[in-house]
């Protein structure tokens, strides 16, 4: 069972990620991979353009649980949910809001995202591009919670803790992809 919210708290909580707003003309796209993730990702987000791959909606901080493991919901300052299986987010995300295509992401679709994140160092935050590709692709310590970021505890940090533009928890749990039909991985941003 899902929180109920207004669509104003959905549209707030669930912003686009703007596939059709990616170019690849720019600055961060003109970086030349150093490893396996960078390649995936400049991979992704080409065939995504090919594939005109249309915006999609990512959650700005991770689901809790509201109730034991009854009722997911989304707010900053909460403990995120771990501790279930990839078959049950699966199950979860597709009946949150059928109306929107509620699912889980696709490989591709997480890799835009990250893409997004890497164009927005670059832009808003004015990081060099390669720090920033290696800051989300090889060693994010300075945006997400790992063992050895800044600041960390040896627990999972509260839901929204650590933003990054509209978003926040890049790294705090693993992320659960949708690859094929039943195919299901984890990732976090490195």
């Amino acid at each position: 069972m899902m929180q109920e919210m207004t669509a104003e708290a959905f549209e707030k909580m669930f912003p686009i990620v703007e596939t059709e707003g990616i170019s690849l003309e720019s600055r961060f796209m003109k970086h030349k991979p150093r490893n396996a993730i960078e390649q995936r990702i400049k991979t992704h987000i080409r065939l995504a353009k090919e594939r005109k791959i249309p915006n999609f909606r990512i959650p700005i901080v991770d689901p809790s649980f509201a109730d034991g493991k009854k009722t997911i919901i989304y707010e900053q300052g909460r403990k995120p949910a771990v501790g279930e299986c990839a078959i049950f987010w699966d199950k979860v995300f597709k009946e949150f809001y059928p109306e929107k295509n509620s699912r889980l992401i696709t490989p591709i679709e997480y890799d835009i995202h990250m893409g997004q994140l890497i164009n927005t160092l670059v832009e808003k935050e004015k990081y060099e591009v390669s720090n920033a590709w290696r800051t989300v692709c090889i060693d994010s310590v300075l945006i997400g919670h790992y063992r050895d970021s800044v600041r960390s505890s040896n627990d999972f940090e509260n839901t929204g803790m650590r933003p990054l533009d509209r978003w926040y928890d890049l790294a705090n749990t693993r992320k659960i992809i949708k690859n094929k039909k039943d195919h299901y991985y984890h990732a976090s941003a490195s």
